[in-house]
């Protein structure tokens, strides 16, 4: 299967320590798994590029407050409650995560929360991260700052990503012209854009962990993309 790792902060190091999910099969157990210890550690910093690299391959990612009490909150955020780690972004200075509460409500009520005036003061980030500020439906932002202070793990599934995974698009919306308006789009996406060709070039890469065995190397061209980096040369205000 996709390989499985969970990274736990230790606040009074600030750094990240790599846990990698492996199976104890024993005779009475034959799908037991436990989480063994890596030695690999992470700064802060270098955790943040490792997530945008893990978020740029579609790996699944889940973000874990402190504490035990799922009936308390801090700010909006339930304690000892697992969040869907949906995005990371970087606009400059500014680093931002977008999580999900499965629940769909209770957000975060902090820096650049759906009401916070952030958004409005610095609109290039606004429309680099494209927020839905319309209401209670569980997604939120918040600054990597924040991120650290009120989340102490956070676990990934990397994916692989087959040729399987490739889907003809219905369009269903169009009525009775829409699987022929699909597969007249599909099929130009996959032998005139190569979309066939990438996806079978994709199959075996995954999101290994040799993925990362220089996270503070910058991402670039494509890859950076994929993640969302946002790099500007201008010094004009945000």
């Amino acid at each position: 299967g996709d390989e499985v790792f969970k990274y736990s902060r230790n606040k009074a190091s600030g750094k990240w320590k790599r846990l990698e999910m492996r199976h104890q099969r024993t005779d009475q157990a034959k799908r037991q798994v436990g989480f063994y210890k890596t030695g690999e550690e992470l700064p802060d910093d270098q955790m943040f590029l490792v997530l945008q690299k893990f978020d740029s391959v579609d790996s699944v990612l889940a973000a874990s407050t402190d504490g035990t009490d799922d009936t308390k909150k801090v700010n909006g955020l339930v304690k000892g409650h697992a969040y869907s780690l949906i995005g990371l972004k970087q606009v400059k200075k500014f680093k931002l995560v977008c999580l999900r509460n499965p629940w769909g409500s209770f957000e975060w009520k902090g820096d650049w929360s759906d009401t916070c005036p952030l958004w409005a003061q610095h609109p290039k980030v606004k429309k680099a991260c494209k927020p839905k500020l319309d209401g209670n439906d569980g997604c939120f932002w918040m600054s990597w700052g924040c991120f650290l202070k009120y989340f102490s793990s956070v676990d990934v599934c990397a994916r692989t990503r087959k040729m399987d995974e490739l889907a003809l698009d219905m369009h269903e919306e169009m009525g009775v012209c829409g699987p022929t308006f699909g597969c007249c789009v599909g099929c130009c996406g996959y032998w005139c854009l190569c979309r066939g060709v990438w996806a079978w070039c994709k199959q075996s890469s995954g999101a290994s962990s040799q993925m990362f065995a220089d996270p503070s190397a910058p991402l670039t061209g494509t890859a950076a993309k994929s993640a969302n980096v946002t790099v500007e040369k201008s010094s004009s205000p945000l």
